[in-house]
């Protein structure tokens, strides 16, 4: 087997990824897919904070109009 060609003989090729017990097949996909959740959370929370000062300033405004006019 030494004086065969590599190529020819099937050794030295890559063997595509086999899952193991407790991995899915889906798992690459999902850490291909984490830096993408982690921005869509990031600006979820980012619209929650914003929403959470504007009730705050309305509730202020409100507050200010009702008992100080």
């Amino acid at each position: 087997m030494s004086d065969e060609d590599p190529a020819i003989s099937g050794e030295g090729e890559e063997e595509e990824h086999q899952p193991t017990e407790g991995e899915e097949e889906g798992d690459e996909d999902d850490e291909n897919l984490l830096n993408g959740d982690e921005e869509e959370h990031a600006e979820a929370e980012e619209e929650e904070l914003l929403l959470k000062v504007l009730t705050q300033s309305s509730i202020s405004q409100i507050y200010a109009w009702t008992y100080l006019s």
